[in-house]
């Protein structure tokens, strides 16, 4: 009797759990990547997200649903709790991706841990279901809807199928509910549901368990949002540290020795007589000097130098290769990078050479399973280069935790070399601040200071939290100031115009960026600076045909989604939309982006009419907002 009653509702079950079972989950759905979806794949993605947000990721549901189930373990009461709750989290989840209401998660978690807490307690206490038991579960049920929302805005909803997804993802939940509800009918309910142990036995003990478990929850959940709230404080760059930083600042003994040994090794170096060692050796002094003077000559200089032993030796030196090589990264010329590499592996490199700089131009242009690939064979667990590189790696699909983590160990790995230490303390500090966490940035890039008190790009960084999370306009151009009058480099010429922006002074912000376009538009930069030149001509500069022929220029030099979404921006402003979004669409879409093509494709969106896919642009580029310039900042922080 029982098998003719629960069989065909079983197989039902069944039949829905291994549709969802074989389709692919898109477990990163990027931003845009909604809109391409067909109507099937739509509602068989948030059939799965809703399905999988119960089962088998939300333990706090399926305890809620299992205390829910526990007290009387028949499928009619059950039934019509579960009725209740699903019609109230449906009202709250509905209110809230439309923006009706905006639950904030630091309330709503705790609430939802409390509300299992306060299940298993009644359980505990009361012997018989109660009347009220319905209401209590229909209050709770919106609080759940709420925390349902929370989960399904991290992909959101296709603006072409809005309302049908949103029915989809509510229907997956409650499968998954429907699921938990049958597991514990058939494993509880059934065997053992009118024992006369089964309330001391069982309904009792699960519930003590589950009380706890939602005790701790609860404990937890508000302790982090406590914590979160309080990590953060309002000033974080000290103002007498900057001082006291600018004010005493003396040239570390490394710029001293650096020109101790350039003097050395150019003496030895005999014109009329080609050598090699001591070529190389200054070359490298050179080299070595670029990032502390900021000097694209000292760069120029040593590649003259070893094009020159490159001559000398008939093209059958592998160092002199792999140097200019380094070089041509460092310029943002990839291509003649890429060219340059394959010559020097005719010639032959050792393994650890040839994966390291495949990997660093690959990944710079954009071949990315390639470079993985390389990343995998290099692999060491003693490997300062391996871990410097996985974090670039993990950065670029988005883990950006797992990228610090990588880069503190690459720090580790460091070892007493102070130089390779301050490289990946800093590239950290850069991930923090990417990831929102300008104070742990910050005492990263004090802790790079200290080794290095030239580290021009750490400060720098200070003065980027003064003047975005502070909001300490005037110390942040102090500092911005330091780093100009001491460094040819024309980060700190972009910062100052920044700061002016900040300032609403745009007068000051347009002298800025005219002597940063002075500096860096030149062919001795390469392709440096070409993100920060988009930026100023398609905005303060206001010149977005120059900020096109850049970005068709950096194509020719890589092709990644970054680069085609700095032309579909720079055509947009042009006027071309057809041509933007035709781009967009075959090239971006659906592609990991930094910062500030998340902010150009956002505005991009706007002006096409396009404002679901826009919304989720800037609700993504505030995630990054640490990668945006003040005026975009601001404007960003009176919606998220």
């Amino acid at each position: 009797m029982k098998k003719n009653t629960y069989g065909p509702l079983v197989k039902i079950l069944c039949f829905f759990i291994f549709v969802l079972a074989a389709r692919p989950l898109f477990a990163h759905v990027v931003v845009g990547e909604l809109e391409n979806l067909s109507k099937t794949d739509a509602a068989l993605l948030y059939l799965k997200t809703g399905y999988t947000h119960i089962l088998p990721l939300g333990l706090d549901h399926i305890l809620f649903v299992l205390s829910l189930f526990l007290l009387s373990p028949k499928l009619k009461p059950v039934l019509w709790q579960a009725t209740a709750f699903t019609i109230a989290h449906s009202v709250t989840l509905g209110l809230a991706m439309y923006h009706i209401i905006s639950p904030a998660p630091q309330i709503i978690e705790p609430v939802i841990a409390l509300s299992i807490l306060y299940v298993a307690l009644e359980n505990i206490f009361s012997p018989k279901l109660k009347s009220s038991r319905i209401g209590i579960v229909f209050l709770f049920g919106l609080v759940h809807g709420m925390g349902f929302a929370s989960a399904l805005g991290q992909i959101g909803l296709p603006q072409n199928a809005y309302l049908s997804s949103l029915v989809m993802f509510n229907l997956g939940v409650e499968l998954g509910q429907i699921t938990v509800i049958l597991a514990a009918f058939f494993l509880f309910g059934i065997w053992f549901g009118k024992k006369a142990f089964y309330r001391n036995l069982i309904v009792v003990p699960l519930s003590v368990l589950i009380a706890v478990t939602a005790l701790y929850w609860t404990v937890e959940r508000v302790y982090s949002s406590f914590s979160l709230a309080k990590t953060e404080p309002a000033i974080i760059v000290s103002v007498s540290y900057a001082d006291s930083l600018t004010t005493h600042y003396s040239p570390p003994l490394s710029i001293n020795q650096n020109a101790t040994e350039m003097t050395f090794w150019k003496n030895r170096i005999d014109p009329s007589n080609p050598g090699f060692t001591n070529e190389i050796k200054y070359a490298s002094t050179l080299a070595a000097r670029f990032p502390i003077t900021g000097d694209i000559s000292d760069l120029l200089a040593s590649d003259s130098v070893l094009k020159n032993i490159d001559i000398v030796f008939g093209h059958k030196e592998v160092a002199p290769l792999l140097s200019m090589t380094a070089h041509a990264i460092s310029l943002h010329r990839f291509t003649d990078a890429d060219s340059m590499l394959e010559d020097a592996k005719t010639i032959g490199l050792k393994n650890y050479e040839s994966l390291t700089a495949s990997f660093d131009i690959d990944f710079e242009m954009g071949r990315y399973l390639s470079a993985e690939r390389e990343l995998k064979r290099m692999a060491s667990p003693n490997d300062y280069g391996y871990y410097f590189r996985l974090a670039k790696l993990d950065h670029y699909k988005g883990q950006t935790d797992t990228a610090i983590a990588a880069m503190l160990k690459a720090a580790e790995l460091a070892g007493n070399d102070p130089g390779l230490k301050q490289s990946a303390l800093s590239n950290a500090a850069d991930l923090y601040l990417h990831n929102a966490k300008p104070q742990k940035a910050y005492e990263l890039y004090k802790t790079c200071i200290s080794l290095n008190p030239a580290d021009m790009h750490s400060i720098t960084g200070l003065g980027w939290i003064a003047l975005l999370h502070d909001k300490n306009t005037a110390l942040a151009e102090k500092l911005f100031q330091f780093v100009k009058e001491r460094t040819k480099s024309g980060d700190p010429l972009y910062k100052l115009t920044q700061a002016a922006l900040a300032s609403n002074d745009s007068v000051t912000a347009v002298k800025y960026a005219h002597d940063f376009e002075s500096v860096t538009t030149d062919q001795q930069h390469g392709n440096m600076y070409n993100r920060y030149l988009i930026d100023l001509y398609t905005g303060i500069l206001n010149d977005p045909d120059k900020a096109t022929s850049i970005a068709v220029r950096e194509l020719l030099n890589r092709k990644t989604p970054q680069t085609f979404a700095w032309l579909a921006w720079t055509l947009y402003c042009n006027g071309k939309k057809a041509d933007a979004y035709k781009l967009y669409l075959d090239k971006v879409s659906g592609k990991p982006l930094e910062g500030p093509e998340l902010y150009w494709m956002g505005r991009m969106m706007k002006g096409l009419g396009k404002d679901f896919i826009s919304e989720e642009f800037f609700k993504a580029a505030w995630n990054n907002r640490y990668d945006l310039g003040p005026d975009k900042f601001k404007e960003l922080s009176g919606h998220y």
